[in-house]
């Protein structure tokens, strides 16, 4: 066995008796991992089939889905991306809740969120108290904005503190906002 770099050959057997043993006490069952349960659970597989196939029962007749009440709020990454990836084929939410889920929404979930939104098909946004996404994310969601429906957001103000995201998001959610009363409006003409 090959002494692992900077320490000698008696302490790497060393260590890797204490965690063989280690290994025999936790009966040598893999780490916990709750996202995988999730995963697999048969209540997330049905939970995702019926939010593809817009049959999931949530509120105003499916319209408004608040995560929440279907997803726990320590969900990890690949929940949420499962999530997002069912969001690109649903055709009946207009309103998302996807706020407070610490644990899993990171910055390539407001790429993959933008991807959503660009269907055009959600109008009504709250993606707050989401704190491991950057200020970078941010600025690229607010561009993305431009190419959705979204005229209502609520998003966290503690990325935005001393910059002036919030007041271009505000101008971008008015300028989409305009852009859909000209279009709902331009039959009459």
């Amino acid at each position: 066995m090959p002494a692992l770099p900077g320490m000698p050959l008696s302490a790497t057997k060393a260590t890797m008796d204490t965690d063989d043993a280690q290994a025999k006490l936790a009966g040598n069952r893999p780490k916990r991992c709750t996202e995988s349960r999730t995963l697999e659970s048969p209540a997330f597989v049905d939970f995702i089939a019926r939010l593809r196939n817009n049959t999931l029962e949530c509120d105003a007749g499916g319209k408004v889905l608040r995560l929440k009440r279907f997803i726990s709020a320590n969900s990890g990454p690949k929940v949420l991306h499962e999530v997002l990836e069912a969001l690109t084929e649903n055709t009946t939410v207009e309103a998302l809740y996807i706020q407070n889920f610490e644990s899993g929404f990171f910055d390539e979930h407001l790429v993959k969120l933008a991807e959503v939104l660009s269907l055009k098909r959600i109008w009504c946004l709250n993606v707050g108290e989401n704190f491991r996404t950057t200020l970078g994310a941010w600025k690229q969601f607010t561009e993305d904005l431009k190419d959705t429906a979204v005229s209502h957001m609520y998003a966290s103000e503690h990325h935005f503190i001393g910059t002036d995201v919030k007041h271009r998001m505000k101008a971008v959610i008015r300028y989409v906002l305009c852009c859909q009363k000209y279009t709902l409006y331009s039959w009459c003409l």
